[in-house]
């Protein structure tokens, strides 16, 4: 079994969606927590930043709700479009703690990437915190160089440790049993791999 071209077993429609939408929420709480926490919040940053935190929780709720009945692409975009909204948040913040602070959540955005996604689709995410992360430090210029290479180790770091870990309950799950009710076979449509993934299932 190829694991390095698979998802994990663990990725069920369930478990994503309760998992992405938890994370969703707590990072637009979190943007609410730095706007009413921060002097001047409300006053200096961006009306569409300071709605950000609001909508981004609601989003995240409703993702726990009703996120197991949609298709696994609509994840993969969340996580990318979410990934921006930390680097928009992070620029927009008055001070570069609350900058380094925001830009923390995407180690819980990497990780997730890690657990529930291919490790190529992951990789490629990774590549792109990584970007947005530089391109909120560098103009910011406020942000010390520690800091920055501390969060970017943890950002890799703990993806890292979470996608062997999950590679390995994949690996040791074995195949999934072949009886499902239609229920399942519907959720399973919508949440099919592409065919090499699933060529890798296949016994030889």
């Amino acid at each position: 079994m190829r694991i390095s071209r698979m998802a994990p077993e663990v990725a069920t429609p369930r478990m994503v969606a309760r998992t992405a939408g938890l994370l969703t929420a707590t990072g637009g709480l979190a943007a609410v927590a730095l706007v009413l926490g921060t002097p001047g919040g409300l006053r200096d940053m961006h009306p569409a930043v300071v709605g950000m935190g609001p909508v981004t929780a609601l989003v995240g709720l409703a993702v726990m709700l009703w996120g197991s009945r949609v298709p696994r692409i609509f994840f993969q975009v969340l996580l990318v479009v979410g990934a921006v909204g930390i680097g928009l948040v992070a620029l927009a913040s008055p001070s570069a703690h609350g900058a380094v602070a925001v830009l923390a959540l995407m180690t819980c955005a990497s990780m997730e990437a890690f657990l529930f996604f291919p490790l190529l689709w992951a990789l490629g995410f990774l590549t792109e915190l990584l970007v947005i992360g530089a391109v909120v430090v560098v103009p910011r210029g406020d942000v010390a160089v520690g800091p920055a290479l501390v969060l970017g180790l943890l950002v890799v770091g703990s993806a890292g440790a979470v996608g062997v870990l999950a590679r390995r309950v994949a690996s040791a799950a074995g195949p999934a049993p072949r009886a499902c009710g239609r229920r399942c076979r519907r959720s399973a449509r919508r949440w099919a791999w592409p065919s090499s993934s699933r060529a890798a299932h296949r016994p030889t």
